[in-house]
């Protein structure tokens, strides 16, 4: 099996050797810091916090660009799924999906959890 490497420091490092990106005391948990504040730009209002940041959004039927994958992806993602475990190719297994060098988008668009899911096809 191979092994997996993993870029720190400017260097390859192997996964084992590499240094954690969450350090963690003790057994303590890994704790992540609530949003900062910001103002709101449909009222105004001074928004604090992740719960009323979630809250404003739905008071307000707004969605938050790049928490939800376009449509085309589930599609593409699950035409590649089908195609290494049958051993067809894309095309083969949904002539409407094209390859993703030829799928017009952003990457702008895309979430980090997008752009993993890309990559690791």
């Amino acid at each position: 099996m191979g092994k997996t490497l993993v870029w720190q420091n400017g260097k390859l490092l192997d996964k084992h050797d590499a240094v954690p990106r969450i350090r963690r005391f003790g057994r303590a948990p890994a704790v992540i810091m609530d949003a900062a504040d910001y103002r709101s730009t449909i009222t105004n209002e001074n928004i604090s916090g992740r719960v009323a940041h979630r809250r404003h959004l739905k008071e307000h039927d707004m969605v938050e660009i790049g928490d939800n994958r376009p449509a085309w992806m589930d599609t593409h993602l699950e035409v590649m799924a089908e195609a290494k475990a049958t051993g067809k190719t894309a095309e083969q297994v949904n002539p409407t999906v094209k390859p993703k060098d030829e799928v017009p988008f952003s990457f702008e668009e895309l979430s980090d959890r997008d752009l993993d899911a890309l990559d690791a096809e």
